[in-house]
């Protein structure tokens, strides 16, 4: 969390909001609606696509989903 909290300080109110409700709202499990594809190579791990900020998280045992990272989408993204 001390990356996503990181990234987080760095943005400004308005993407701050957003990317904390969107956070929540993978947390809860609302992620219907969501742009969600599964990460090759990766049993539990998913990509959440929202607006221009990618979010990786994690399938645990008990069903319980963790973001592990959240980044802005550019060129680099998926290198």
């Amino acid at each position: 969390m001390k990356n996503i909290d990181k990234f987080i300080d760095k943005l400004n109110s308005k993407d701050k909001i957003k990317v904390l409700g969107i956070i929540e709202q993978i947390k809860k499990g609302e992620i219907s609606g969501f742009n969600i594809k599964k990460l090759k190579g990766k049993d539990k791990f998913y990509r959440v696509r929202k607006m221009q900020f990618r979010f990786i998280y994690e399938v645990s045992a008990d069903n319980s989903l963790h973001v592990i990272d959240v980044s802005r989408k550019d060129d680099n993204t998926y290198n």
